[in-house]
């Protein structure tokens, strides 16, 4: 198996957590560090991180804003959210609204990079179970040969479709060769 590199998007206005996440965990990943809130949305829908994380830099109520939109726009994605001193209330909301973990200012050495680690180990092994769960589905649809289109465009809307665990799936239609 190969090694993955992850991309990680750090938005804060002090790179100081970049830099620290650079250093702490390697050429392994791919870093990526904007300024702003505004610019780390946009960010997001441009490149598709692997894990988002917020820094203190982005003022907490402004960081719980980003991470609502974050989870709106992208629900699986991982959102670290890095907060200020005694900011219990923002933490318990964050973590209403579904971030990944929330860190507390100040940062310990290698505080942050145990927690990164974690949520892109959670995206790897997300991305193994969508993938054998597509081999398996794959390998239970009868094999159908068809020169149709129309047979190709229901067999890959049922193939879709039959993911989800909730969805009883009936095709009608004639017979025909």
């Amino acid at each position: 198996s190969t090694l993955r590199i992850f991309n990680v998007l750090v938005i804060d206005a002090d790179p100081v957590v970049g830099v620290a996440l650079e250093r702490d965990l390697g050429p392994a990943h791919r870093i990526r560090t904007v300024g702003s809130a505004a610019e780390g949305l946009s960010e997001v829908d441009r490149r598709f991180p692997d894990v988002a994380v917020i820094g203190a830099g982005i003022p907490d109520t402004v960081g719980v804003g980003v991470l609502r939109e974050l989870r709106r726009r992208h629900p699986d994605l991982p959102v670290i959210l890095v907060t200020g001193r005694d900011a219990v209330e923002v933490a318990v909301e964050a973590m209403r609204l579904g971030a990944y973990d929330v860190v507390p200012l100040p940062l310990r050495d290698e505080a942050l990079a145990p927690v990164l680690r974690n949520a892109l180990e959670s995206v790897r092994l997300r991305a193994e179970v969508n993938s054998l769960q597509a081999r398996l589905l794959r390998d239970k649809i009868p094999a159908m040969v068809t020169e149709s289109d129309a047979i190709r465009g229901v067999m890959e809307l049922v193939s879709l479709v039959a993911r989800s665990r909730s969805t009883p799936v009936l095709v009608l239609g004639g017979t025909g060769t």
